[in-house]
């Protein structure tokens, strides 16, 4: 429901690192239930023959970082697991769909598939965070999941999503937290996104 941010992440989720003292103080709000960590990184990753760059986002808790409710499939059970976004289904990214993360040659296997989850313009994939540590890997062999780049927090019952959000940007000016919808509609991507269509839609009333 509520997504923790560092403000100098400017709301990209693999800009943003969430420290441990963002994290204690996350934990510490009054009204907060339960956290859980979100990882993402874009990576190269061949799909029906074609590489390109891929957003793989590993999450410690499927209800707090996981792709939601999913249109086919299932949510990833065994290593090398991942959830896809529907939309990249025609290329590569359906149900069954191998999946290989270049140039290592790690293979994932898309399980699963839901809808809207894109994250910056690119296909995405949702996994756990033990199998976002092995892509991770690929790049650099000693890197771990000490650092999230979001967390996903659930408020205690009696607070409302806007109450949490509210307690959370006041208990530290380097937390920037959001609704999940909020999240979605003020990434700084949308915007450029709109202005290019709106860009394409003057210039083709002009045509």
């Amino acid at each position: 429901p509520v997504l923790v941010f560092n403000v100098d992440g400017r709301r990209f989720p693999q800009s943003s690192t969430i420290n441990p003292s963002i994290e204690k103080t996350v934990e510490a709000t009054t009204g907060v239930a339960t956290t859980g960590r979100i990882y993402q990184g874009t990576f190269p990753v061949e799909a029906a023959g074609t590489t390109g760059a891929t957003s793989v986002l590993g999450y410690s808790d499927a209800d707090l970082g996981g792709p939601g409710e999913l249109v086919d499939g299932r949510l990833p059970r065994a290593p090398g697991e991942v959830v896809a976004n529907a939309g990249n289904a025609e290329d590569g990214f359906g149900v069954g769909s191998t999946l290989t993360v270049q140039p290592s040659g790690l293979e994932l296997r898309v399980v699963g598939v839901a809808d809207d989850i894109g994250i910056n313009v690119l296909p995405t994939v949702f996994t756990p965070a033990e199998t976002y540590l092995t892509v991770l890997r690929t790049r650099n062999p000693a890197a771990t999941l000490d650092i999230p780049n979001v967390l996903g927090v659930a408020p205690a019952e009696g607070t409302t999503v806007s109450e949490l959000t509210e307690r959370l940007n006041r208990a530290d000016e380097s937390i920037d937290a959001l609704s999940r919808s909020d999240a979605a509609d003020l990434n700084p991507g949308i915007e450029a996104i709109k202005q290019s269509f709106t860009v394409i839609l003057v210039l083709f009333g002009l045509v």
